[in-house]
């Protein structure tokens, strides 16, 4: 079985790390939400960009109750704080 953290990886790629940055993405939206294209979009020159890191930090955001998907939205949840 695959591990989800590696000795190996930048502290920068860790899912909660990434999904700060996701949250600071989707705060300074107006409507606190965006699509998945929008935010690869914006991701993907970083660098501690990978699939796999913004895989596991959205995974890391839904699990934690602080985002919720809608189709292709990712939204913020409404007891989220900034």
């Amino acid at each position: 079985m695959a591990n989800i953290f590696s000795g190996n990886e930048h502290l920068q790629s860790l899912p909660p790390v990434v999904g700060r940055e996701i949250m600071m993405l989707l705060n300074k939206s107006e409507e606190r939400r965006m699509s998945l294209f929008d935010l690869l979009d914006k991701l993907k020159t970083r660098p501690w960009f990978s699939s796999k890191a913004f895989y596991f930090a959205l995974i890391f955001l839904f699990v934690t109750g602080l985002v919720t998907f809608d189709g292709a939205y990712v939204s913020v949840e409404q007891h989220a704080s900034n």
